[in-house]
């Protein structure tokens, strides 16, 4: 995808220096032989998201983002998703924490984001599940 780009198109990210995926992304295009972007066809939104909105709206011709996002029903029309290989970069991890003295709604809260029904709903927007 990176090499049928134009010299005017450009290509989303997230800005490695602020976000996980940014580096993830860049790790990708280097694994995938497409190496570094030119710096005038590189666009780096402050988050994933910002970098989803970039594609979806246009100002980039196309980029890489999380599959959740890319396959969300808000932008899925508007966007085509291809899902990288996960040889091309390093897991992503996401993180959870549940503080000492939570109240017992966040208790109950991180108690069902551990549950099976939760857990499906992450693997059906294209999360792993921890092994």
């Amino acid at each position: 995808m990176v090499r049928a780009l134009k010299p005017s198109d450009k290509f989303a990210i997230a800005n490695p220096a602020l976000a996980p995926y940014g580096v993830a992304a860049e790790e990708a295009l280097q694994r995938a032989g497409a190496g570094p972007l030119a710096a005038s066809q590189k666009v780096l939104g402050d988050n994933i998201g910002q970098a989803t909105q970039f594609v979806a709206t246009g100002a980039a011709q196309a980029g890489i983002t999380a599959l959740a996002l890319a396959t969300a029903p808000e932008i899925a029309s508007a966007l085509q998703a291809l899902p990288l290989p996960v040889h091309l970069h390093t897991p992503l991890h996401q993180r959870m924490v549940l503080l000492h003295g939570a109240s017992a709604a966040a208790a109950n809260w991180h108690r069902f984001l551990l549950s099976p029904p939760a857990q499906a709903v992450f693997v059906r927007h294209g999360y792993a599940l921890p092994q």
